[in-house]
């Protein structure tokens, strides 16, 4: 529940927090302390040609919370509170058991994990592997061999019969947590309608941080698709080289496929032009990123996207990209200040799913997606 609150806060901060419009950027002046630094390009509207951005037209999409939306946020919470305690009783669907598992090879054996704490019912092993492991207590050995098809959970193992040697060290019954009064108290709420209607209205902030979110994106994209290019400076240019290269190599050790050169030579304009069109626009909007702004940025997306950690965040995506990501959220925000903003309810069964009639639901459905058309194979009911 924090980490939700927190990202609420957070959307408000960075509603308040504006980029620095005193002073020049990107022009080959120096930046104010505080500054983000060594992205922009100097005098980068040498390059680019904008088209006219003011008044763009622009969507906000609204999703009304419903009930059924706050019921679904306050049982994901309750599950994320529910504990363990040992038990005597044979392990079921939902326990969680504390297992050593050794792979037999005649008269081979090798160790596939120690003290490991497995969810039945998860099916990390396969669901034959959970099966197995039902019914018994802790203190069994069992041993037992799946021969696994095209489903296993590993590719090593497709085809193959694979025999498991595995102690039992602990069972563990899940408690789940209800939502009574002790548990109200703890979060600090007098009463359920309390708490409901904090969920309701940190759902419906969270809901419009996206649609803003959303928002910004388009305009910040129709801009830039309405801008023209010429040229571009060569250590810039060298720069996206080595970042999309790094990509790619990416690609091709984990899945061994092969860059296309003409791909990445497209990767490689899409880079260079992006940020000299952020160049020029914070050049003449005497836009700034700070380090304050940044930071909040990412805050809010930890929390927003529930990261561990900033570490854990930069990680993942990357800081060139959270930046340039920070950066077309302001420019998307200044550019806001002039749209024509148009505000459109959805209702997820009517204007997503689209209404289908009984001979749909039982064939094909169809879900429209603005220009998007998605095809989802339904079987027939047959009982």
């Amino acid at each position: 529940m924090k980490k939700k609150i927190a990202a609420v806060t957070i959307l408000f901060l960075l509603a308040g927090l504006t980029a620095c419009n005193n002073q020049k950027n990107g022009s080959g002046s120096e930046l104010p302390s505080g500054a983000v630094s060594g992205y922009l390009t100097g005098n980068a509207a040498q390059y680019v040609t904008f088209g006219n951005y003011d008044g763009l037209k622009v969507e906000k999409s609204i999703y009304p919370v419903t009930d059924e939306d706050v019921d679904a946020e306050i049982d994901s919470r309750l599950d994320t509170d529910t504990t363990f305690a040992s038990t005597a009783e044979g392990a079921q669907t939902g326990d969680q058991v504390n297992i050593d598992v050794t792979i037999v090879n005649g008269e081979t054996e090798s160790t596939l994990c120690s003290d490991y704490e497995l969810l039945l019912g998860n099916w990390e092993f396969g669901d034959v592997f959970d099966e197995n492991l039902e019914g018994h207590r802790a203190g069994e050995t069992l041993t037992f061999s799946i021969t696994y098809d095209e489903t296993a959970p590993t590719q090593e193992w497709t085809g193959r019969t694979i025999c498991f040697r595995v102690r039992i060290n602990d069972v563990k019954a899940p408690r789940y947590q209800e939502l009574d009064d002790s548990y109200l108290k703890k979060l600090g709420y007098d009463s359920e309608d309390d708490y409901r209607e904090a969920v309701r209205t940190e759902l419906e902030d969270i809901s419009n941080l996206n649609s803003e979110d959303s928002m910004y994106t388009d305009l910040f994209e129709q801009a830039y698709a309405g801008a023209s290019f010429d040229g571009y400076p060569d250590d810039l240019y060298r720069k996206a080289q080595k970042y999309v290269q790094a990509g790619y190599d990416t690609l091709s050790e984990e899945y061994g496929t092969e860059a296309d050169a003409d791909d990445m030579q497209a990767d490689i304009l899409s880079y260079v032009n992006r940020w000299l069109f952020i160049s020029a626009y914070c050049e003449e909007k005497n836009l700034i990123l700070t380090e304050d702004y940044l930071e909040t940025y990412e805050e809010r997306e930890v929390n927003a996207y529930n990261y561990g950690s900033v570490d854990e965040y930069e990680n993942y995506t990357g800081k060139d990209t959270i930046v340039q990501d920070a950066y077309v959220y302001m420019i998307g925000k200044d550019l806001s200040e002039n749209a024509k903003i148009s505000e459109v309810t959805y209702d997820y069964t009517d204007e997503f799913l689209g209404v289908l009639s009984d001979d749909e639901l039982e064939t094909d459905a169809v879900l429209s997606t603005g220009d998007d058309v998605i095809y989802v194979d339904i079987e027939p009911d047959t009982e």
